[in-house]
């Protein structure tokens, strides 16, 4: 009776995360697609997101066409080692911020060949970090010759709002393709 209450609770559980997940799963075959098409590659520098924007393109068939590398950068010591950002500009405006984002996506560029490159960093929570609101996310994202930034305000608990980040990224990324 045991092995078969953790089968339906299993069972339940996939079906909830399949549920979840069918819109990020429609976003990353868009993008997937494009990228192959226009015979593009991308990179991420991850923190807050913890390597799901890089799991999502990758659950996606002939992600290996278009994903270049990934790095989560969870630790503002792999920040600065991995992506040589800045021990001083951490200090002066937070690993949440700006600043900190774009250093990011530029040690990334450092790494990578890939044509877009994206960075994100921000609070999911569940306490206030630095001063930053639970849910205040950073982006970066490089492409065409182009940096652009994104700030967002989401809600929910911590994994709702990692979720939520990458579905934002993803429909970001999709605009500029």
């Amino acid at each position: 009776m045991l092995k078969t209450a953790i089968y339906f609770i299993s069972d339940l559980t996939y079906k909830v995360i399949m549920e979840t997940n069918s819109k990020t799963n429609y976003l990353a075959k868009k993008i997937v697609s494009s990228l192959t098409n226009k015979h593009l590659k991308i990179a991420f520098a991850e923190s807050m997101t913890g390597g799901l924007l890089a799991s999502e393109i990758i659950s996606v068939a002939n992600a290996s066409k278009v994903i270049e590398e990934s790095y989560i950068v969870y630790s503002n010591k792999a920040k600065q080692t991995v992506l040589k950002c800045k021990k001083e500009t951490i200090d002066k405006f937070s690993v949440y911020s700006f600043e900190v984002v774009k250093e990011m996506v530029t040690g990334l560029q450092e790494l990578s060949d890939a044509n877009i490159l994206v960075g994100v960093s921000g609070n999911a929570g569940p306490t206030v970090n630095s001063g930053n609101k639970i849910g205040e996310i950073f982006i970066g994202i490089a492409f065409n010759d182009k940096y652009y930034s994104y700030k967002l305000n989401l809600s929910g608990n911590r994994n709702q709002i990692r979720q939520k980040c990458v579905d934002e990224i993803f429909e970001i990324i999709i605009k500029l393709l």
